[in-house]
């Protein structure tokens, strides 16, 4: 995946997922794919499997009511960004748990420093960490947390 330079913006919306999308390639060099349903996605990101290193993900899809979206993208070893209309505290910190970077509201605002987020993963790719330490069980918790 070092080489993936796509951002999969999922979004029921057509609308809001075409703002997104232009937006992320107006100040991002970055090209980007986009669906609006949980099927599409998993199509999506099967066939597009080493070009996505992240996803911006919409939490509630009409196929989609119960967030399967996020394990999806953890399947593929995808990381993910949710951006949702409305900002719940146990849902953030719900979806925190399953791996996702982070929990932004749909607002431009907010989309600056998602652009700074999509910039810092995508430098992330080329970084590579030795973790050392004489317990196994401590290299193998740093390594999933890394």
């Amino acid at each position: 995946m070092p080489n993936a330079s796509k951002v999969l913006v999922v979004d029921d919306s057509r609308v809001q997922a075409r703002i997104m999308s232009d937006h992320i390639r107006a100040v991002t060099p970055y090209e980007t794919l986009i669906t609006a349903t949980l099927a599409e996605t998993a199509q999506v990101m099967e066939t597009n499997r080493d070009d996505i290193f992240v996803a911006i993900l919409d939490l509630n899809l009409p196929d989609d009511p119960g967030g399967e979206i996020v394990a999806l993208a953890n399947r593929h070893n995808v990381p993910s960004v949710v951006m949702t209309s409305s900002f719940d505290d146990e849902v953030r910190k719900k979806l925190l748990e399953h791996n996702v970077v982070d929990y932004f509201l749909k607002t431009m605002a907010e989309v600056a420093t998602m652009e700074n987020l999509i910039e810092r993963l995508h430098k992330n790719l080329s970084v590579t960490v030795l973790v050392a330490d004489d317990s196994r069980l401590a290299r193998a918790q740093m390594a999933t947390l890394l």
